[in-house]
């Protein structure tokens, strides 16, 4: 997975939490990794990615920028899981910034 790939399922991971969770750029913390299940996006939402999946019936989460299929050991798994988080905290960042200042920093505090 390329850089530009994983900006792109970001995007629409994104997207889809856009409609679903609102809020989620106030909730996902800016150290969200997508290859761990606690801190990833879905976790941040939901307890653990596993929740997150079955909480939104999500049936292929690596369409979304959620999941890497493979070897979860594999450097090019890895490498690729690099780049989605990469690109989800891009993601978030630019969202952000439509949220009003004083809703960030409430946030910030609260994710301490």
């Amino acid at each position: 997975m390329d850089q530009q790939s994983a900006r792109e399922l970001a995007f629409f991971g994104a997207e889809f939490l856009d409609i679903i969770e609102p809020d989620w750029p106030l909730r996902v913390p800016p150290w969200v990794d997508i290859r761990f299940n606690e801190i990833c996006a879905l976790g941040c939402l939901y307890g653990t990615f596993s929740r997150g999946m079955e909480k939104l019936g999500l049936e292929r989460p690596d369409l979304f920028g959620f999941y890497v299929f493979g070897n979860q050991k594999d450097p090019a798994v890895i490498a690729a899981y690099a780049r989605l988080t990469a690109a989800w905290r891009e993601e978030r960042m630019r969202r952000l910034s439509l949220f009003e200042p004083e809703e960030v920093i409430e946030a910030a505090v609260a994710l301490r």
